[in-house]
């Protein structure tokens, strides 16, 4: 078993923007934050892709639907799925892919 907070320690985002957590069976959990207008261009995923939003505000658009999210939202996308994102507030969100 591993503990850890993303509030203080090792995982504090201070000089990088993104940190794998952990890697289970696979999968990986990585914590990334984004400044006001930073944007992730459309991309895809071979594997389905969790989003947590843990803080701030951010348009996300699935297949070019866009929707809005802040914290505590999150959304699923299918694998090969196009996304995109834009970030309208400071965010750090968590991705389980």
């Amino acid at each position: 078993m591993e503990i850890g907070s993303l509030l203080r320690g090792q995982y504090l985002l201070v000089e990088k923007k993104m940190q794998v957590l952990q890697e289970i069976a696979g999968a990986k959990i990585i914590y990334k934050s984004f400044e006001t207008g930073d944007k992730m261009p459309s991309h895809s995923n071979p594997t389905d892709v969790f989003v947590i939003v843990q803080l701030g505000k951010m348009e996300i658009k699935l297949e070019g639907v866009a929707n809005i999210f802040q914290t505590g939202d999150f959304i699923h996308f299918p694998g090969k799925a196009l996304h995109e994102l834009l970030c309208l507030e400071n965010a750090k969100i968590l991705i389980i892919k």
